[in-house]
């Protein structure tokens, strides 16, 4: 079942890592709920505060905004692995815009960045999600 999440949570550009820590904990829990015998409460007690402690230190991390893909050189795999037909380039950048006259003036939902692109016969000078991404990056 694992295996099936993570296949379809890649082919549908989502979070892996959401994955893998639910399979983590769900283990530790596991671990907790069917030990034999029942009476080993000591490593049940520690299991649980393992489990506390860690999410704990994953909420703090999270909320710091602490990307685990600047502290680990193949964890972006987790999340996207490029296939022919898509690219990770663009993953994870979203971007408001709004076309008025001949401009399009787009605003990165991750940094608050604007950015005002000139329109050609509607078009713009680039891709939209190549503008976004640097908007986003820059």
């Amino acid at each position: 079942m694992m295996l099936i999440n993570v296949v379809v949570t890649i082919v549908q550009h989502g979070d892996n890592f959401a994955n893998l820590g639910g399979s983590i904990v769900g283990v530790l829990f596991g671990f907790v709920i069917f030990s034999r015998p029942p009476v080993n409460r000591l490593r049940s007690a520690a299991l649980l505060i393992v489990i506390f402690v860690g999410l704990l230190i994953g909420m703090m991390k999270v909320l710091k905004g602490v990307n685990l893909n600047d502290h680990c050189s193949w964890c972006h795999y987790l999340d996207c692995i490029p296939f022919p037909g898509w690219s990770c380039k663009y993953r994870g950048i979203d971007c408001e815009s709004i076309e008025t006259g001949n401009s399009l003036s787009m605003t990165c939902k991750g940094n608050g960045k604007n950015g005002i692109f000139p329109l050609t016969n509607g078009i713009p000078p680039h891709p939209v999600e190549e503008l976004c991404f640097h908007l986003c990056h820059a």
